[in-house]
């Protein structure tokens, strides 16, 4: 078994080509799996943040992207 550091080393050592399609063939197993946010959810969300209705917001991070 690898340590982190030999596995960031590998990482590293991949192309960008490479780097930018690593996750591809987990991502529909991901998408799949994932269980989808309920709507009460983004709602307290959406209001705990004191966002309007017409506000926009950007979302930066890991995640499948199905979140509307």
């Amino acid at each position: 078994m690898q340590n982190p550091e030999q596995k960031m080393s590998l990482r590293c050592s991949l192309s960008l080509e490479q780097r930018k399609t690593w996750f591809f063939p987990v991502a529909d197993v991901y998408y799949k799996a994932r269980t989808p946010y309920s709507q009460e959810v983004i709602n307290s969300a959406v209001t705990l943040a004191r966002l309007s209705p017409d506000a926009m917001i950007l979302e930066v991070g890991c995640d499948s992207g199905t979140t509307v």
